[in-house]
């Protein structure tokens, strides 16, 4: 890929992957629908737009800009995604995030400019696993972070996630949500089982229930 000119992604709930050289491109690309997998390296600046999702686990040398419902997902599964720019998230665009459960592994967003959350949105993704309950996870770097998350959304009731800012970096820590297990039992039985469950506060079978 080369030249000017726009690159455009359509096609709604659709994936497409590039796994090509576009470091002679001098274009931008345009992700109105579906998910680009950036998987080698593509020059020049990214629009994601509403229903647009921008993913893979190469390097976009330009600037990215997301939009409200459009969303960056690192990888092709777990993966680091790099942005030679800046990075603009707005508010209502999303990151969705896949962790190891074991703590420390997990998607990542990299930027080697400025990156702008202003008010964008984490979705925790989770991946079958037993969960440290103390551990970390790094989802984004850059040289400069600016803003903050408006909000964190995990598909676990019970599992849930502090959102730490440090060293231009974003953190994910874990913590418990939803309350006892207890307040979600209808039975004697479920009540007795759930209220064992409370009592442990850690080991195996409790973070197993997360």
């Amino acid at each position: 890929l080369k030249g000017d000119g726009v690159l455009s992604k359509v096609g709604k709930n659709t994936t497409s992957i590039y796994n090509g050289d576009g470091s002679a491109f001098n274009g931008t690309t345009n992700i109105y629908a579906g998910a680009l997998l950036i998987n080698s390296r593509l020059n020049g600046p990214v629009n994601v737009f509403e229903d647009g999702i921008l993913g893979g686990s190469g390097t976009i040398t330009g600037n990215v800009v997301v939009v409200e419902k459009g969303g960056i997902a690192p990888g092709n599964s777990l993966g680091r995604l790099t942005i030679d720019g800046d990075l603009e998230m707005r508010a209502g665009s999303f990151y969705n995030v896949e962790l190891l459960p074991e703590g420390g592994n997990s998607d990542l967003i990299e930027v080697t400019g400025t990156a702008r959350i202003d008010g964008a949105i984490i979705h925790h993704i989770g991946l079958d696993g037993e969960y440290d309950p103390l551990g970390t996870w790094t989802i984004l770097t850059a040289g400069v972070l600016e803003g903050e998350f408006a909000d964190l959304i995990s598909d676990y009731m019970f599992l849930g996630f502090a959102v730490k800012y440090e060293n231009d970096s974003v953190i994910l820590e874990i913590t418990r949500t939803g309350g006892d297990f207890s307040n979600y039992a209808y039975t004697h039985n479920q009540r007795n089982v759930s209220q064992g469950l409370d009592s442990l506060k850690g080991g195996e079978l409790y973070n197993n229930m997360l």
